[in-house]
């Protein structure tokens, strides 16, 4: 026990409850020269990466309310059938399902059907 107890004080890095990271601010404080996460990170600081972030920045504008509405609204969370191909065609039906929801609901496409006169 003493043994591993000399080994873990042998092997850890001193720190203090106050201290607000674990870890060094800044890599190149604790990692040698040379390193490749240095250099990835010399790469990535010289990308211009304006047009990913803008397109990332799009997630939430485009398909993952979808998702969040198919889950939460139409309480869709797990498949009731075995295999790929029934769990594709389910979810085909509960995508045809939302399209006719919102279809619906932007009254678009739909017409009022005549009142029948007995």
């Amino acid at each position: 026990m003493d043994l591993i107890l000399a080994a873990m004080a042998r092997d850890y890095l001193p720190w203090n409850l106050d201290q607000r990271l674990l870890l060094p601010a800044d890599m190149r404080d604790w990692l040698p020269e040379g390193h490749l996460a240095l250099f990835i990170l010399d790469v990535v600081s010289e990308l211009d990466l304006s047009d990913i972030t803008a397109t990332y920045r799009m997630r939430k504008a485009t398909v993952e309310p979808v998702f969040g509405q198919i889950k939460e609204a139409m309480g869709f969370r797990r498949f009731s059938v075995r295999g790929a191909d029934n769990a594709g065609h389910e979810w085909d039906f509960v995508c045809a399902m939302r399209n006719l929801l919102e279809l619906f609901r932007s009254g678009l496409g739909l017409e009022q059907p005549a009142m029948a006169v007995a």
